[in-house]
């Protein structure tokens, strides 16, 4: 059995994702909890440790998890400390943000599923970093600091002088070309020895760079939004999503704990 826990129904996946499903034959859809941006990282945690206890969680099934950053790290974080087998998707994205005259902001994505791919940590000793500037670091894959509204770059200045570092992975590469990017990223980080440092981007790489920098001492950070989404499959089995959101407020990730 595969285990959904992601805010996208199975039934409503493209052909391809079903497909590759079929390998654990039945599919279980868990629903993705509704996290407000207001949560603060206390709540998210207790959140996570609610579900933990809720479900039957076993090595048997693996379990495909994507939804708000901030609970996904810390449930991934856990279910793998168990021994749980966590996945996420690759798939080709096509991303178009534009700002609105209401002060919003409008992204378009649409995503074409490739595979199936296991949630994986660096396997190094990583050294943590002391003496940091007053840099804050944006490493939105998609989303420059040129784009940011009024409120979000005023509470990113608070950290100090904003700087952009666009973090994406190879798609199709191999765990150890993907580990080898995240050390490249990583060394370009420590450079900067910045203060706070803001993630975003594929579930898998949000992962893998969130617990790397975590390890090294590092406060991450996720932009937190009101925001009203539509979703559709498209003729092709690509997804296309629709969203309009308004920045609220930055939220810190934590690791899980037991």
């Amino acid at each position: 059995m595969l285990i959904n826990f992601s805010n996208h129904p199975s039934a409503s996946w493209p052909q391809k994702q079903k497909d590759a499903a079929n390998i654990w034959g039945e599919v279980r859809d868990i629903v993705f909890p509704s996290i407000a941006p207001e949560m603060s990282e206390d709540e998210i945690l207790a959140l996570v440790e609610s579900y933990r206890k809720k479900f039957p969680w076993d090595t048997a099934n693996p379990v495909f998890l994507a939804g708000e950053y901030c609970f996904a790290f810390a449930m991934t974080d856990l279910l793998l400390g168990e021994g749980v087998r966590v996945l996420s998707t690759e798939s080709n994205l096509k991303l178009v943000t534009e700002p609105m005259e209401n002060g919003t902001t409008r992204r378009t994505a649409t995503l074409d599923f490739l595979r199936f791919l296991d949630y994986a940590v660096l396997p190094d000793e990583l050294t943590v970093i002391d003496g940091k500037n007053r840099v804050f670091l944006n490493c939105s894959a998609n989303y420059p600091s040129s784009m940011w509204d009024e409120t979000a770059m005023r509470e990113a200045e608070a950290y100090g002088k904003v700087m952009d570092l666009s973090v994406k992975m190879i798609d199709g590469a191999t765990f150890e070309e993907r580990f080898a990017k995240a050390r490249e990223y990583l060394a370009r980080i420590d450079e900067i020895r910045l203060s706070a440092i803001l993630l975003d981007g594929s579930f898998w790489t949000f992962y893998l760079m969130a617990d790397a920098l975590l390890r090294k001492g590092y406060t991450v950070l996720v932009k937190c939004s009101s925001r009203i989404a539509k979703e559709r499959t498209g003729e092709d089995g690509t997804i296309i999503k629709n969203y309009e959101y308004r920045f609220v407020r930055y939220r810190q990730i934590k690791r899980y704990k037991i």
